[in-house]
């Protein structure tokens, strides 16, 4: 590359490796030469179990989608937003994309808390705590920060919305590929993220994790 890239959190340039992938899926779709041997199951099911391995998530407990957004949202359906009602606890440091979408379940009637940051640029655990209460659906966070790379401790996170019966989402994007993450282990039970950034793929691909154990116990929104 002739020159240096700075601006990777936004999105990263494509590797070598990707271009490759997509330059040997490009011959397969036009059978270039009669290409043979390329399955598209087999490579759907290493991307899923690679990206398992690398978040801490078992391929089961994955599936493609098109963008973090699109994921977070699916997290909402399946949890019966707005009708279900309830407390939603997030915070100043998520995805900005995100208030929005916070903001019109607090119109269509959903409690929702906004921390703020510190000085420090952080968000507070206590204040966390006193926010989260038995009324609370939802604690969302972004694991880091797209504003200023603040990382929440994803466990305290979890330890603190499950003794109140709610779920945590947690936005992986800046995350993943990029800091150490196990979603099993910190006990996350709804994560998504896309690709186009620190796993250096490309738009329109993501990945939404659901904790095995809670599969049965929400709504499907898609089949």
């Amino acid at each position: 590359m002739p020159y240096v890239y700075l601006d990777s959190g936004s999105t990263h340039p494509m590797p070598l490796g990707a271009r490759a992938a997509l330059e040997e899926y490009l011959r397969y779709k036009t059978r270039d030469g009669l290409w043979t041997g390329y399955s598209m199951d087999a490579k759907e099911k290493a991307v899923i179990e690679r990206f398992g391995a690398l978040v801490g998530a078992a391929p089961d407990e994955l599936t493609f989608i098109q963008s973090t957004t699109m994921g977070e949202n699916l997290v909402h359906q399946a949890l019966g937003f707005p009708q279900a009602g309830g407390r939603i606890v997030t915070d100043a440091l998520h995805f900005f994309g995100s208030f929005y979408t916070y903001g019109e379940l607090r119109k269509a009637g959903m409690d929702v808390v906004t921390l703020p940051m510190t000085r420090e640029g952080r968000i507070d655990m206590k204040a966390m705590a006193a926010a989260v209460n038995d009324r609370t659906k939802l604690v969302s966070v972004s694991h880091v920060s797209t504003t200023n790379g603040f990382e929440h401790d994803l466990k305290a996170v979890c330890d603190l919305a499950h003794a109140h019966g709610a779920y945590v989402y947690a936005d992986i994007v800046h995350g993943a590929g990029s800091t150490p993450l196990d979603l099993r282990a910190a006990g996350v039970d709804f994560a998504a993220c896309s690709s186009y950034k620190w796993l250096m793929g490309d738009f329109g691909l993501g990945f939404l994790y659901v904790r095995k154990e809670l599969q049965e116990k929400v709504t499907r929104p898609r089949s």
